[in-house]
């Protein structure tokens, strides 16, 4: 497999739509009444990633196999200030991060999580944090077999 990583450009923002469908899917599939269906075509969809490529702390990277692209990851690099409650850090953050279905299950998760973690060494960043769906019990057991752990937990009450 001719696996290769590199960093996302502006022209991407329609390629990310894409690549997120799988993913997005997902999640609507498990939350119907909370997650939109995947919209690839959609152009606010589009906008939105164009938005996060412009932004100055938007790290996207783009995994390809044989010159297609089969996934990506969207980090944040964060400084967290000081308050009277925490002391000031440094962050990235994995917003998203997908690998097409088909393509799953041969290491292409794992390189693109691999650049992340370089990249949060290179910003001097105390840590990589993400968040995943309790449902999403394939990425949880993925990211816990990559070191990730449990720190804070969302609990939610539905009132509708």
């Amino acid at each position: 497999m001719l696996l290769s990583i590199r960093q996302a450009h502006t022209d991407d923002a329609p390629l990310l739509a894409h690549l997120n469908g799988a993913v997005q899917q997902i999640h609507h599939e498990a939350h119907p009444h909370r997650y939109k269906p995947a919209q690839p075509d959609d152009p606010t969809l589009t906008a939105w990633y164009a938005q996060q490529l412009a932004r100055a702390n938007c790290v996207i990277f783009i995994a390809e196999v044989a010159g297609e692209e089969v996934g990506y990851a969207l980090c944040l690099v964060q400084d967290l200030d000081e308050t009277p409650f925490r002391y000031a850090s440094k962050k990235v953050h994995i917003d998203q991060l997908a690998v097409n279905e088909t393509q799953r299950q041969v290491g292409i998760g794992s390189a693109l999580l691999d650049h992340v973690i370089t990249l949060a060494k290179d910003h001097d960043a105390e840590r990589v944090t993400l968040g995943v769906a309790a449902f999403n019990e394939h990425a949880i057991t993925f990211y816990q077999r990559r070191a990730f752990h449990f720190d804070s937990m969302t609990m939610e009450l539905n009132l509708k």
